[in-house]
């Protein structure tokens, strides 16, 4: 639930932003920028409040803490400027923006800082980690189907994830987490102790059809310095006894797991067990970036992007072994010098670019050369140390870290873009100023940290009202009423989550996300009350917001699919070609339409869509088919009502199409229409008007979206109560749209449902089960059916609303979905037009 309010902030930010531009010309270009510096600096003194919460944890006085706090926000500066500076591109193609900001500041806070975090404030950094795992406990719980359970054992907290099922077998997986033996705290882990039981779960039930309950245990040890070794190693020892005694389950039925200093504990205790218990041995060992040399100093030169450097490491290294005094003793210490023979099973991570690789390839050399088979190694590619210990994207639209979790590094494809990596940065910095905030309390005193916080709360609360003031005065009719409005907003959002939380943190429908019910719930909440007004009056104030969301994201989202955006300015508009830069044997070109109830909206509205078109049909064709194919996107522009009313918007759909084929070379069997509202409804149109006037021209196929079929169809709101297209919006803008056609027969034949449906080309239709549209859908390929056509599929999106593919993949559980099975059907009708074609359609020069 967190993450999909930080979320929706983002949302409402973006929102505002897009729609300040707007209002520059309502308000007046000297109040415009006499705000927007006002809001600036309010906006900057909240993050720099944040920043200097963070740098109070690594200075010795709370006076040297905004000299920190520069420091720290000039090192993101830096690292976005390079990015920049490489075109938009991370240092490696493994990493994403967020991922190279993470590393580079913890980079440098431990170069900078590392002596007086591990000597004197490792204290300060273990009460933020456990804050920031008891935020997420109960929803990451309930998303892996876990319950959480305190275990107070050997005068330490810990904490149990239990499988609430009991199943035929049983297994125990022990965790303990890293941190240089000196900060961090178990709760750190607790999404990557939910990922091990899920994963785990499945891997056994689907690979060897095994079901089996999997508890994770995460195990608290006593931290240096104040608490050096061999105090750590003997808690963790000791909790595994516990868990021995106390659980009734095997050593056969348990699994260590560890990261970083977890899991050097995980593998010396394994040795210690060996030597003197053998028959207490776990089953094996999961160890993620392990330290196994305490020998082993500097070597910055060697690893110049990890998150540990030398100035760290070494500090907490003296700190753990501060009671090691005999040489012998401590040579022993480190794993590297122990005999490796006769250990469980061991699984050994490391990335290449981490400060331990070199050592864990000495380990995994030495335990080669001693005979031992029982070890595997996995070596992450461009990854710095412990990649495990961050964040994962539930929904795989944002990676903190793209190798968080094994196996996944093919999900990299679905990385979010820069601009998500930038704000979702942002806000997870917000968020850890927000847990320091309380810790400071001991730091600053009682009185004087309350009023700054309430200070704080009460700037963000004029930010986020500034920001829904913006979002409503597209829904006014007069600039004095746009606080009431934004105020009527935020009544509704919070209702929204009071509802959620009365339903025990679930969203209505299984299918949904919290983010995606607050969007859909917000939409039709304003389309219901103030419909009328953006159709008939405002509709011109939301367009420039898509306009610039798609520029926004543009440049970003283009390189994450390998397409190259080009302007194109035909019959009087602009357009934008999302073009391969790859010529390959065949060439596809997609026609776009978006939608927006005719009068709304932008084509940029629809760059993601866009790219997801390129991308998935490429593959579609690429894996299923064998077949190479440059695809080309085309986002097609048109104008609107009630500026431009019907049929001026079709005939430019019809115009643009007629300009493709004259000026790209391409034969029209070789292009697919898609259209999401309205623009479904324009492309399946066009349709029927090249089948009486050029049936050769008409397209290979086309995919629409949430068309409307049905234009006589009105105010159905009692069937629809989920749908964004409230009747007050929707009617009104058809109203608007058809506003000239005043003959009874020519507006019914404006209708798609009221034509003869055969001898098109083929045509997949979507909708979602609640959205306004649907009983029209079903109709439409009922008549279709009972005219004995066969090339149009149906496909029904459950419990979705109207045109799910026209909001980002990180909003709408079911985009991705959606285009997907779009592709599908047009790969189908595409692949045997390609291998039928002898040459391959020359290619426009780009």
């Amino acid at each position: 639930m967190s993450r999909s309010l930080v979320a929706l902030g983002t949302y409402c930010a973006i929102l505002g932003a897009l729609l300040a531009y707007c209002n520059l010309m309502q308000i007046g270009f000297t109040v415009f920028i006499t705000t927007a510096i006002v809001v600036l600096l309010i906006g900057y003194t909240l993050v720099f409040a944040g920043f200097c919460f963070m740098g109070r944890t690594l200075v010795r006085s709370p006076l040297e803490a905004p000299i920190a706090a520069i420091k720290l926000q000039l090192n993101i500066c830096s690292t976005v400027i390079r990015y920049v500076g490489r075109g938009f591109k991370p240092h490696f193609p493994q990493w994403t923006l967020t991922f190279e900001i993470t590393c580079s500041i913890m980079r440098y806070m431990f170069e900078e800082f590392g002596e007086v975090i591990a000597f004197e404030n490792a204290h300060l950094l273990r009460e933020p980690f456990a804050m920031h795992g008891r935020m997420i406990l109960k929803s990451n719980c309930r998303k892996h189907n876990t319950i959480p359970e305190k275990l107070e054992a050997n005068g330490l907290e810990h904490m149990w994830f239990r499988d609430p099922d009991r199943k035929q077998y049983r297994v125990v997986v022990i965790h303990f987490h890293g941190g240089g033996f000196a900060m961090s705290h178990p709760l750190q882990d607790v999404e990557l102790a939910n990922q091990t039981h899920t994963m785990l779960q499945q891997m056994l039930k689907d690979n060897y059809q095994l079901d089996v309950s999997v508890d994770v245990l995460l195990a608290n040890y006593r931290k240096s310095p104040e608490n050096p070794y061999p105090t750590p190693d003997d808690d963790c020892l000791k909790i595994y006894q516990f868990v021995l005694k106390h659980e009734n389950v095997s050593p056969k039925h348990i699994i260590f797991s560890g990261d970083s200093a977890g899991a050097k504990l995980s593998l010396f205790n394994c040795i210690r067990m060996r030597d003197s218990n053998p028959e207490q041995l776990p089953l094996c060992c999961l160890l993620y970036s392990p330290s196994v040399d305490f020998e082993e100093k500097g070597g910055d030169e060697k690893s110049p992007f990890c998150i540990m450097p030398a100035k760290f490491v070494d500090s907490v290294h003296q700190t753990y072994l501060a009671k090691v005094t005999d040489p012998e003793e401590r040579l022993k210490v480190s794993p590297v010098n122990r005999d490796l023979r006769n250990l469980p099973p061991m699984f050994v991570q490391y990335g290449t670019l981490e400060r331990f690789y070199h050592q864990g390839k000495r380990i995994v050399a030495k335990a080669k050369e001693q005979g031992v088979t029982n070890w595997e190694v996995d070596f992450l590619e461009n990854m710095p140390h412990d990649v495990v210990m961050l964040p994962t994207d539930p929904g795989r639209e944002q990676f903190s870290c793209p190798a968080g979790q094994p196996d996944v590094v093919a999900d990299l494809a679905d990385i979010n873009c820069m601009t998500g990596s930038l704000l979702d940065f942002g806000l997870h910095f917000a968020l850890l100023g927000v847990f320091l905030a309380y810790f400071d309390v001991l730091h600053f005193g009682f009185q004087l940290a309350v009023p700054i916080i309430f200070l704080s709360i009460v700037l963000v609360y004029a930010l986020l009202f500034a920001g829904f003031c913006y979002a409503a005065y597209p829904f006014a009719t007069s600039f004095v009423l746009v606080p009431y409005i934004a105020i009527k907003m935020q009544v509704k959002l919070i209702s929204l989550l009071a509802a959620y939380v009365a339903r025990g943190f679930k969203p209505t429908f299984p299918e949904w996300t919290l983010v995606y019910e607050i969007t859909i719930a917000m939409m039709r909440y304003t389309f219901l009350d103030y419909g009328h007004i953006v159709a008939d009056v405002n509709a011109h104030r939301l367009r420039p917001p898509f306009e610039m969301h798609g520029k926004f994201i543009l440049k970003s989202n283009s390189h994450k699919h390998g397409t190259v955006p080009e302007k194109l300015v035909a019959n009087g508009m602009e357009h934008m070609w999302l073009r391969d830069p790859v010529k390959k044997q065949h060439r596809v070109v997609v026609i776009h339409y978006h939608g927006g109830g005719y009068c709304i909206s932008d084509p940029l509205q629809d760059v993601e869509l866009a790219n997801q078109t390129h991308t998935k049909l490429q593959q579609i064709l690429k894996k299923k088919y064998q077949l190479d194919a440059s695809i080309d996107v085309l986002l097609a522009n048109y104008r609107m009502a009630p500026q431009f009313l019907y049929p001026t918007a079709l005939n430019d759909c019809f115009d643009i199409y007629q300009y493709v084929l004259k000026h790209e070379n391409i034969s029209p069997d070789h292009v697919v229409f898609s259209g999401d509202s309205a623009g479904a409804e324009m492309s399946m149109t066009n349709c029927m008007r090249l089948r009486k006037e050029s049936p050769e021209l008409q397209p290979v196929a086309a995919l629409c979206y949430s068309p409307v079929v049905d234009f006589s169809e009105t105010d159905n709101d009692e069937k629809t109560p989920y749908c964004i297209l409230a009747a007050n919006f929707a009617d009104n803008c058809l109203v608007t749209y058809l506003r000239d056609v005043t003959d009874p027969e020519e507006r019914r034949l404006v209708s798609p449902i009221n034509h003869s449906l055969k001898d098109l080309p083929p045509i997949f239709l979507q909708w979602g089960t609640l959205e306004r549209f649907y009983e029209q859908g079903l109709r439409f390929k009922a008549k279709a059916d009972a005219e004995g056509v066969t090339n149009m599929e149906l496909d029904i999106l459950e419990n979705i609303v109207h045109d799910p593919v026209m909001f980002p993949t990180a909003v709408s559980p079911a985009a991705e979905k959606g285009i997907h099975h779009g592709c599908e059907f047009a790969a189908r009708y595409l692949a045997p037009v390609l291998r039928a074609s002898s040459d391959p359609e020359p290619e426009p020069r780009i």
